[in-house]
């Protein structure tokens, strides 16, 4: 056979009419769940936007779906609704008592002086009648000592009682003792020490 026949070429299938492309069913799917896809993200900015992004995370994402909570037995009502408590007072204290004492410990003696060194005391006091000061370590009320205010320092003392005795001993008690309103007695006793005595 001669290849002199010509045969005619297969041509493409003309376009349709419109002059465009015809779109696949699939591609028709695709596009329209990326439209409804884009749409729920625009929605769910908004919905953040509108409650405010400033908060922390956890609410943020508290919004999404119910949190769990957990309870303990103390959160729960009981059956008896609790009183509440009423608010108590600090009890009062009425009791004989120093309130503030202060009594150096130290006196230095000058052996060439005719003055002898004061003890230095002071006292504040609560619930006290009397007081009364000896220069000894014993109950100063009980006929030793002589009254001094209840609230008071050495210059309440009176008499050579808060000088110190230099030339005789290099230390000397002292006792303040307050008597309350019941008879009780509270003391306050202290050593003073002459560290250049015998020197």
């Amino acid at each position: 056979m001669s290849m002199d026949a010509t045969q005619p070429l297969a041509t493409p299938p003309s376009p349709p009419a419109g002059g465009g492309r015809r779109w696949s069913p699939l591609l028709t799917t695709v596009v329209i769940i990326a439209g409804v896809l884009l749409l729920a993200v625009v929605a769910l900015v908004f919905l953040l936007l509108g409650r405010g992004l400033g908060t922390d995370t956890a609410s943020d994402t508290s919004s999404f779906g119910p949190t769990p909570t957990v309870t303990s037995p103390t959160d729960t009502p009981s059956e008896e609704a609790e009183e509440p408590q009423e608010e108590q007072e600090e009890p009062v204290d009425n009791s004989t008592r120093f309130t503030s004492f202060t009594a150096p410990t130290e006196v230095f003696c000058d052996p060439d002086a005719e003055e002898k060194p004061k003890i230095q005391v002071s006292w504040t006091s609560a619930n006290a009648e009397t007081a009364w000061f000896a220069p000894d370590d014993g109950d100063a009320s009980d006929g030793t000592g002589y009254s001094i205010p209840v609230n008071g320092n050495q210059d309440n003392i009176v008499d050579n009682d808060h000088e110190f005795p230099c030339q005789h001993r290099g230390e000397q008690d002292y006792t303040v003792t307050l008597v309350g309103p019941g008879g009780e007695k509270v003391h306050q006793h202290w050593t003073v020490v002459d560290p250049n005595f015998g020197n």
